[in-house]
């Protein structure tokens, strides 16, 4: 990079530059506009070279403002009907603006960004139809070069989220804060970093000059006859289109239907590769879509065009490069597949129908399209080709139409032939490597996953459920498999299939998945579920599961979910629950063998260690345990593992004082606070289960998204409802044994729905007074009755837990008592028996002797001979 005072300097990529030579601009520029030079072209032309002489190098930004005088006049002299004179001139002036700019300071990019985007603007007008295309084709290259940062652009542009500073302006600058300084400078304009492409699209963005290129240029010039024209705007907006802005503007401008235009070209020439790739980056943008929506003619214009390319490629594409273009062609339709009413255009256009004749060929040959021999090789372009058209296929099928012509045309038949066990000896599939084979299975398993749910007749016409519980117990342990049973786990959720996999065996195969330890625990959550969704509402699945040994497995899953680590809540937990509510509580048969089993104890156990997440799922499904009522004995007798003094009462009672505390229900002394709505509390509620984020910081965006779906199933008055239920199937006279204080609590509890009632009759009060309403006097008098019994029972509430704290306290006082008298007795007694004590028996020699024989022969009575024969 060039700097003032020095004789001869290289630029930043080593480029050598001329010799700072001071050219006085102000003359120059008054040279072209003086009275009596104006007419001198000679010396205008003179001037203009020797000025790209001397800044070989690149152009100095703080001249750029004279650089572009110099340029409105040249396009001025063109427009005026002077290219012959002036066309040349404005060509090198073009080329040497396609060069990096040079800074003469280290502050020249941040103050003078003005500069750059007038510059840039004022190139994007020489798309005139008065202009030479010479001039225009410059101009187009000098912006690609511009856009794509001389070269440097990102492999993957990601864009800069940062605090954007301002121009001199007052208006946003493009570059990130920190880097007006000499450093952070070089890295925005010439450096290698990425900073300098995101700065360059920016003042694209900024100036205006994307429009102008398409309304001015490349619209005209797919009307016109130069193809080197055509090709070289087109680089320009594909440089362009790699930025988000900068591509809706592309659009916004109306590029979709010139596109359209050059793609019906012959696709061997060069313009529609560079068209196609221009459309991947506006398709990938929802904005292109959105657009094409509004616009019907466009969008039938765009997928008619895509399907004569494709068709084309498909015929008569043998070559390379043809079959590259072929994949991107497709891979353009299935962007646009994804709105379903695209997709019924594609399948109107025909390009469903040659879709389905690449995917099911050679395997199950198309009546409609005979597919060259070429397009069914075994190289990377064609299996491309294949992984592709399944794909779009796959995305087609969003719309009922294109899933029956789908399934008619054997798209179904060749996905279930991949994964069939009996037929991988086809030569159609062992032409492939292992390695490919095992890339199209789990296509297959994910297009049947999404398909499936849409065609179950025809699915189950070919066997697709036993095809792949076949498959499962054939494959290895690994990623086929996780996507074999995930695809099982959404067949399981079609209620035609759930007597069908019952049968075939799916709930043996199920458990077998999820008792195997070696199995992942994604497996093992997917298999649960299949078992869930099996015995939903279906008994004989329910007698399978319990023949086939799911109790016992079930209760074994819960004494091992106790021990793992709660930091975090789990979602195979709560999977696990789900399966014990399916297959186990709906069941009176499966609940007998449960419960004689001690698997409520489990269940019980585990809410005892389990993270507070999988609390609401816990207390659900005990509370409908408990609704049988010889269930009840096992929880009154259950005792803690961790504190033998804690039974399953205090235990509930414990997570509803939890919720108590966060809401601030009770005063100090264990007294409702709030009368009106004792629900509610006194103060804001604050969080008694932790927060998600402490346990660890950086978590995967899966994993988190589980976390946050978990959070917010879990809410107090939640839990409060289902411990209100258990205890109301419990039995809220059934629990004596309980402490004063906890009964204080358990008093609550028992008014937890009147407390509710309450507060709904006060909800509805409130909406009336923000609303303006006046209720009716009968419906006054039942507001004021219902807020007044809800008042009277808190206090009533009041009233006997302040007589239950008390007769509390007084036993506790009393106990107290009796322990320090006995303590005190006991010490008194400790004392005494380390004095010796003479002469205080009261018996005579002879009565002692007479004590000593008879205790003599009872030692000797006591041992008999019959006794010890065996």
């Amino acid at each position: 990079m060039s700097v003032s005072g020095s004789r001869l300097s290289l630029s930043r990529e080593g480029r050598p530059t001329t010799p700072n030579v001071e050219i006085n601009y102000e003359k120059l520029i008054a040279l072209f506009t003086g009275a009596h030079s104006s007419e001198l072209f000679d010396r205008h032309i003179g001037v203009v070279d020797r000025v790209c002489r001397v800044n070989s190098g690149g152009f100095a930004i703080r001249d750029l403002p004279y650089i572009e005088k110099i340029l409105s006049f040249l396009l001025e002299k063109n427009i005026e009907g002077k290219a012959d004179v002036f066309g040349d001139s404005l060509c090198k002036l073009l080329r040497t603006l396609s060069l990096p700019f040079v800074r003469r300071t280290a502050t020249d990019e941040f103050k003078m960004f003005n500069n750059i985007s007038s510059v840039v603007v004022n190139v994007s007008k020489v798309f005139n139809p008065n202009v030479p295309h010479a001039a225009q084709i410059a101009a187009a290259e000098m912006l690609a070069c511009f856009a794509s940062a001389h070269g440097q652009r990102p492999s993957v542009v990601d864009v800069l989220e940062t605090e954007p500073v301002k121009w001199a302006d007052g208006h946003p600058s493009p570059v990130p804060p920190g880097t007006a300084g000499s450093e952070s400078t070089n890295m925005i304009l010439d450096g290698p970093s990425p900073r300098q492409y995101h700065t360059n699209q920016r003042l694209l963005e900024r100036s205006g000059a994307v429009a102008n290129t398409v309304v001015n240029g490349f619209t005209p010039a797919m009307r016109g006859d130069n193809a080197e024209l055509r090709l070289a705007i087109a680089r320009a907006l594909l440089t362009f289109s790699y930025n988000a802005e900068n591509a809706v503007q592309i659009v916004d401008a109306g590029a979709l239907d010139s596109l359209a235009l050059a793609l019906e070209l012959d696709f061997k020439d060069p313009l529609v590769f560079v068209v196609v790739e221009l459309m991947w980056n506006l398709f990938e943008r929802r904005h292109a879509i959105d657009t094409m929506l509004q616009q019907d003619s466009t969008i039938r214009t765009i997928c008619g065009v895509l399907t004569g390319v494709f068709k084309e490629l498909m015929m008569q594409g043998y070559r390379i490069a043809d079959k590259e273009l072929r994949n991107e062609v497709c891979l353009l339709a299935t962007m646009l597949a994804q709105e379903g009413s695209i997709a019924f255009i594609l399948q109107q256009t025909g390009f469903l129908r040659m879709a389905l004749a690449a995917s099911t060929s050679p395997e199950f040959p198309s009546k409609d399209y005979e597919l060259k021999p070429f397009c069914q090789t075994k190289e990377s372009e064609d299996l491309e080709l294949r992984r592709l058209v399944w794909g779009l296929v796959c995305r087609l099928c969003v719309h009922p139409v294109c899933l029956e012509d789908a399934v008619q045309g054997g798209f179904l038949d060749v996905l279930l032939m991949y994964i069939d066990v009996e037929r991988q000896s086809s030569p159609h599939i062992t032409k492939y490597a292992r390695s490919q084979i095992h890339e199209l299975q789990l296509q297959v398993f994910a297009i049947l996953f999404e398909i499936v749910p849409g065609c179950p007749t025809a699915y189950s016409q070919r066997n697709g459920n036993e095809i792949v519980l076949n498959f499962i117990r054939s494959c290895p342990q690994g990623e086929l498999t996780e996507a074999a049973v995930r695809h099982l786990l959404n067949s399981a959720g079609v209620k035609e299939f759930s007597t069908e996999l019952g049968e075939a065996g799916g709930i043996s195969l199920a458990l077998e998945l999820f008792c195997d330890e070696e199995n992942p625990e994604c497996v093992k959550q997917d298999a649960i579920a299949v078992l869930s969704s099996l015995c939903q509402e279906h008994e004989d699945n329910r007698q399978r599961f319990r023949k086939e040994g799911g109790l016992n497995a079930l209760r074994s899953a819960l004494i091992t979910l106790k021990s793992v680590d709660h930091t975090l809540p789990s979602a195979f937990g709560v999977a696990v629950m789900e399966a014990l509510w399916y297959c186990v509580v709906t069941n009176r048969r499966n609940l007998a063998r449960f419960l004689a089993a001690d698997g409520l104890d489990a269940v019980i156990d585990l809410l005892e260690a389990c993270n507070p997440h999988l609390y609401p799922v816990i207390l659900s499904c005990l509370a409908d345990i408990l609704e049988n009522p010889k269930s009840h004995l096992f929880v009154h007798e259950w005792k803690s593992t961790l504190n033998p003094s804690i039974n399953a009462a205090q235990l509930l009672l414990g997570i509803w004082r939890l919720e108590e505390n966060a809401r601030h229900m009770c005063d100090k002394s264990g007294i409702i606070a709030n009368p009106t709505r004792p629900m509610t509390g006194s103060g804001e509620r604050t969080e008694w289960i932790p927060n998600l984020g402490t346990a660890y910081t950086f978590q995967s965006p899966e994993k988190r998204n589980l976390m946050e779906k978990l959070k917010q199933v879990v809410t107090g008055d939640c839990i409060m409802a289902k411990i209100y239920s258990v205890f109301q199937n419990l039995g809220f006279k059934t629990l004596d044994y309980l402490s004063m204080k906890d009964k204080a609590t358990l008093t609550t509890i028992e008014k937890f729905i009147k407390f509710k009632q309450g507060e709904v009759w006060l909800d509805i009060e409130e909406d009336f007074k923000k609303e303006g309403m006046r209720p009716t006097a009968p419906d006054r008098d039942r507001l004021a009755s219902g807020i007044e019994k809800s008042e009277s029972l808190a206090n009533s509430l009041a009233a006997t837990q302040e007589a239950l704290f008390k007769s509390y306290y007084q036993s506790l006082e009393t106990d107290n008592m009796v322990f320090y008298h006995n303590m005190s007795e006991m010490h008194k007694q400790e004392a005494e028996s380390k004095v010796y004590k003479r002469n205080l028996s009261t018996l005579t020699m002879k009565e002692r002797l007479e004590a000593k024989l008879k205790k003599e022969q009872m030692l000797k009575n006591s041992f008999k001979p019959a006794l010890m024969v065996e």
